[in-house]
């Protein structure tokens, strides 16, 4: 039988993940968004698009992960979204399901997770997990040095929501828009502060066993304090609806854009000569916008169906791929070795 996938809800990258599905022959695809009739908030209409699925690819608000993510664990249909909700996540892992939940896939949360995981492996003992991620305008015509390329909600939603980081091994949480840095990644300078939701459960997950694990997003020089007098002087935060509105009408959308990723892990090795010595091992990459679709759409949407193929690969050959089988998973259980063979995840090794 052929695998049914269902995208709840074709926005940017929904769309781009039905476009990228609708040439693999090896899936039944269909898709369901309000914009075709389908209201996506009531129960009914839900459970009629989910019923005989293999698998749910939910691209929707935040706001609407929690009702598809309850009614694919009723139904036992493998579930997959791209929110970086920390409420959301820690709603979908309480839920009982015979099929993998699979929250927080795509970027950041998503693919940036299994590959920090993956940087981990190479030493005795691990020191630092330091992850940077950002979506840019390859132009910056603006004093935000900013244009939209993806979800105002979600923008809104990491600048605004406590940061889960650890220091001194301890698990905390910071406030976002702090702990600026600046970096140079191929001759680019960005600025970097801590954003929520990026990380995903990563830090959790090394809490008592590194010293040191955050997430950062990356933008061009000046925009965080931008950010704060909006967020903090024009008290945005207690106003997050007024704030999604506003970057919506007023900031353009760029289709020329770049995602830039730097994660950086530190830790002892064991030397040469018996005895250990502090390394690094690092992951670098500038992946952009191509004639017709945005950086954001490949990275994030590639992302997710690295996850969700090596998902359906392992039903078939349960003996080759090891997935989790049911209940929550955490990106960084999924090995890099796995998700890399998938077809899907060629954008974050290629030259």
């Amino acid at each position: 039988m052929i695998p049914r996938i269902v995208i709840a809800g074709r926005g940017h990258i929904g769309s781009y993940i039905e476009w990228m599905l609708l040439s693999d022959t090896a899936y039944e695809v269909r898709s369901y968004d309000a914009l075709d009739g389908h209201d996506l908030t009531n129960p009914d209409t839900v459970r009629l698009a989910l019923v005989g699925a293999t698998v749910v690819i939910d691209t929707l608000p935040y706001t609407l992960n929690p009702l598809i993510a309850t009614t694919a664990a009723e139904l036992g249909v493998a579930y997959f979204n791209l929110s970086e909700d920390v409420k959301n996540t820690a709603y979908i892992r309480s839920l009982s399901s015979t099929a993998p939940l699979v929250p927080q896939c795509g970027l950041a949360p998503g693919i940036v997770s299994i590959l920090a995981q993956h940087l981990t492996a190479k030493f005795k003992a691990v020191d630092t997990i330091q992850i940077r991620v950002g979506a840019l305008p390859e132009q910056s015509f603006n004093r935000l040095g900013y244009a939209m390329t993806w979800s105002a909600a979600g923008l809104v939603n990491e600048y605004c929501n406590p940061c889960t980081v650890v220091q001194e091994g301890q698990l905390t949480t910071t406030t976002p828009l702090d702990g600026a840095e600046f970096l140079t990644i191929e001759g680019c300078t960005l600025e970097a502060a801590h954003t929520s939701g990026g990380i995903g459960t990563l830090a959790d997950t090394w809490a008592g066993r590194a010293r040191e694990v955050n997430y950062k997003t990356l933008r061009y020089p000046g925009h965080f304090e931008f950010m704060r007098v909006l967020r903090d002087d024009l008290n945005l935060a207690k106003n997050k609806q007024i704030a999604e509105d506003w970057f919506t009408r007023t900031i353009p959308r760029t289709h020329r854009d770049a995602v830039y990723i730097a994660i950086r892990v530190t830790g002892v090795n064991s030397g040469t000569q018996r005895r250990y010595e502090r390394s690094e091992e690092t992951y670098t990459k500038i992946i952009r916008s191509t004639p017709t679709h945005t950086a954001i759409q490949r990275t994030t949407g590639l992302g997710v169906l690295a996850v969700v193929q090596s998902y359906l690969e392992s039903l078939t050959n349960p003996r080759v791929w090891s997935f989790p089988t049911a209940g929550y998973v955490k990106q960084e259980d999924l090995p890099w070795s796995m998700v890399q063979n998938s077809p899907y995840a060629s954008v974050y090794f290629q030259d």
